[in-house]
C-alpha cells in the first residue's frame, strides 16, 4: 500500500475511532458496541500509524490526530447560544477567614513542596537501584517526577485528613534520599 494512502486510512481509523466514542458518549447509547468498535478502531489506527512511520512517531500521530478530532468534534458541537446576563444572579464575594487561608496555605506546602520533593527523590532513587544506564535513569527519573508528584497531591488533596499522607511522603522521601545520598 502506499504511503500517502496509508495515511489516509490511519486518519480515516483516528477520525472513526474518536467519532465513534463521542457519539457513543454524546448520544448516551446504552450499547456497548460503539465504544467496543471505538477502541478498536483506535487500536487499529495506532497500529497502522506505527507500520507508517515507525513506533516511534507512529504512537506520537496517533495521539495527535486522536487529540486533534476529538478537540474538533467538542467545538462542532459547541453551544453557541447566548446567555441573557439580566437572568444570571450575581452574588457577592466573600472573604475567606484565617483558618481557611491557612488550610489552603498548607495544603499547597503539602503538594507542591513536600510532594514535590518527595517525588524526585523517590524516583531518582528507585531508578538507581536499577541496571541501566545513567543517561536513561535520568530519563525515566524525568518521565516518572511528573506522574509521582500528580498522585501524591492527588492523595494530599482527596484526603480529609493529612496525617497518613504525609507521613508516607515524608518516609518515601527520606528512603529516595538515602538511595540518591548513600
Amino acid at each position: 500500500m502506499s504511503s500517502p494512502l496509508l495515511a489516509l486510512v490511519c486518519l480515516l481509523l483516528s477520525s472513526s475511532g474518536v467519532g465513534c466514542l463521542y457519539f457513543s458518549w454524546r448520544r448516551k447509547l446504552s450499547s456497548g458496541l460503539w465504544v467496543s468498535l471505538g477502541w478498536l478502531l483506535l487500536a487499529t489506527s495506532l497500529l497502522s500509524w506505527s507500520q507508517l512511520l515507525g513506533v516511534e512517531f507512529g504512537v506520537s500521530y496517533a495521539l495527535l490526530v486522536l487529540s486533534l478530532v476529538a478537540w474538533l468534534l467538542a467545538l462542532a458541537s459547541l453551544d453557541r447560544s447566548r446567555v441573557n446576563r439580566q437572568q444570571l444572579t450575581s452574588h457577592p464575594l466573600s472573604r475567606p477567614t484565617w483558618r481557611t487561608l491557612g488550610k489552603h496555605s498548607g495544603l499547597m506546602l503539602l503538594t507542591v513542596g513536600v510532594a514535590g520533593s518527595s517525588a524526585a527523590l523517590v524516583s531518582v532513587g528507585l531508578l538507581r537501584l536499577l541496571p541501566m544506564q545513567p543517561v536513561n535513569t535520568i530519563v525515566v527519573a524525568v518521565l516518572l517526577l511528573p506522574l509521582l508528584w500528580g498522585l501524591l497531591a492527588y492523595w494530599f488533596c482527596a484526603t480529609e485528613h493529612l496525617l497518613k499522607p504525609t507521613l508516607v511522603t515524608v518516609a518515601a522521601g527520606a528512603l529516595g534520599a538515602l538511595l540518591v545520598f548513600a
